[in-house]
């Protein structure tokens, strides 16, 4: 038996991909061949469905089509509704020449594209050909997360490719975000390269400097996702204004809100830990004195403050967490998006502005806009939409798929 796994695709499943998409899903394969079978004494007694389950989980795969045709090299999962991920249409070995380059190629775009940033995403999984791996570069910390088991087994070569492409201080895996429950993955946090301790790292962006806590901020230390549309917003404050920032995590948005000019700004999350960042980042800024932090739960506290102090903001932001961790929960995340809309619009005063944001690719952005129409209609107000954003250009889409677009950013303006 050849060591590495052969899958073969049902007719017609290979469409998708060969237009760009990187994913095959469980339904759409006919046969899986395995390699060497471990634990397996006679592997010519088991049946199909025994050497499948019997194949470690993100397993080096060749996919070939109904015709016996190669298609490409990637992860095989036999427990995954994700079975597998495709990683290069060439027949190459996946070892350390191949991470080192696919890693390299992403590092040089994104020198190019933000010469100088001092925090930002080097690898953005499918969108740079290295599926469930995500790669952030953040001072001098490099932050790994995986959420594919092909990427995790692999994790060596991709460790060595980030020591030798972006020569960091220090390497941290931040492997606890729920996604690789469905890979089967444990959750962990673990320093993989330099000295035990990780010490806090100050960056500056747009002229706002940030203490990034990568052991201890969300995702993998710090919303690097964020950092365009955090300038676009600071355009809607002027000198005087009145602004509130919902979910203001590291207080990003209530930073700039300041700095624009803002009379006072309050920036509410229902995260400690987080607003102690923030609070720290806001007096490092010179900009305690125009913000006051408060930690609330943001699904009440919004409709409670909309019903007992309408039209007393000029700006409100919001930037909640992903409410849709898969398709079926996209219906909920809805109702919950226009429940935030509809109190934000009843605190804004006529003429001001609402930003809005989804992290999740679930949400359809014509729902989502969709949403915000409907909270117009429930206050019987009449916006209008002034800015529309997306992730930026070191989070680049894969047009064939969907699914590697996933931040949407609006600006409305309520109308008198």
């Amino acid at each position: 038996m050849t060591d590495v796994v052969t899958v073969k695709l049902r007719a017609g499943a290979d469409k998708r991909l060969r237009r760009g998409h990187l994913w095959v899903f469980s339904n759409e394969i006919a046969s899986v061949e395995p390699g060497t079978v471990p634990h397996a004494d006679d592997a010519s007694e088991l049946t199909e469905k025994d050497l499948r389950t019997a194949i470690t989980p993100g397993s080096v795969a060749r996919l070939i089509d109904q015709r016996g045709q190669y298609i490409g090299t990637g992860y095989y999962h036999p427990h995954s509704l994700i079975a597998f991920r495709l990683v290069t249409s060439r027949e190459v070995d996946l070892g350390q020449d191949f991470y080192t380059v696919r890693i390299s190629e992403a590092a040089a775009l994104r020198r190019q594209l933000r010469p100088g940033a001092q925090a930002m995403r080097v690898v953005h999984g499918e969108s740079d050909g290295l599926p469930g791996l995500l790669i952030d570069q953040i001072g001098a910390v490099v932050s790994i997360q995986v959420v594919s088991a092909g990427a995790e087994n692999h994790l060596d070569f991709i460790v060595n490719a980030c020591k030798e492409v972006l020569q960091p201080g220090w390497i941290i895996l931040r492997n606890d975000a729920g996604l690789r429950k469905l890979e089967g993955l444990p959750e962990y946090v673990k320093i993989v390269h330099g000295s035990d301790e990780v010490p806090v790292q100050t960056i500056t962006e747009h002229g706002i400097t940030y203490e990034v806590d990568i052991l201890e901020g969300q995702k993998t230390g710090f919303y690097v996702d964020q950092h365009e549309n955090r300038l676009q917003f600071r355009r809607f404050v002027k000198s005087g204004d009145r602004v509130l920032d919902a979910f203001c995590n590291d207080g990003g948005f209530a930073l700039h809100a300041a700095s624009a000019g803002a009379q006072s700004v309050t920036a509410l999350d229902i995260s400690q830990p987080a607003l102690d960042r923030a609070v720290i980042n806001a007096r490092n800024n010179g900009l305690a004195d125009q913000i006051r932090f408060e930690r609330a739960d943001l699904m009440k506290w919004l409709p409670q403050q909309a019903a007992v102090e309408p039209t007393s903001y000029d700006v409100v932001n919001l930037d909640p967490p992903s409410f849709a961790k898969n398709r079926k929960t996209a219906a909920a995340a809805l109702k919950g998006y226009q429940k935030l809309h509809e109190a934000a619009l009843r605190l804004l005063k006529p003429g001001g502005f609402m930003a809005t944001a989804t992290c999740s690719h679930h949400i359809d952005t014509q729902r989502f806009i969709e949403t915000v129409t409907e909270a117009a209609r429930r206050t019987g107000m009449r916006v209008t939409m002034v800015w529309r954003g997306s992730q930026p250009v070191d989070h680049p889409v894969l047009p064939a798929m969907p699914e590697t677009e996933y931040l949407r950013f609006f600006v409305f303006q309520v109308k008198s």
